[in-house]
């Protein structure tokens, strides 16, 4: 598995936590203004990265764009292994 940046684990606990609660992905905007991260790209770039590191997929809208991401099993594994 690849290593996940402190503030990358961050993104997945938020996006875990707000999929259980409001079962649909965070926005990009969203996920920038619980951040503090000045423009809802930042969220897109640590999305994306964690999709490359295996912990998040995307899931696409009918013209393949990303809607949003959800955690993997790797994803859920790593988060699961942060709270042990």
């Amino acid at each position: 598995m690849h290593q996940v940046s402190p503030r990358q684990q961050q993104v997945l606990q938020y996006l875990a936590e707000y999929s259980q609660l409001y079962h649909c992905p965070p926005s990009y905007r969203e996920m920038a203004q619980h951040f503090g991260w000045a423009s809802p790209q930042a969220s897109l770039g640590h999305l994306r990265s964690l999709a490359r590191k295996g912990c998040v997929t995307p899931i696409l809208g009918a013209n393949g764009i990303a809607r949003g991401y959800r955690l993997t099993s790797q994803g859920e594994q790593l988060l699961q292994g942060l709270s042990a």
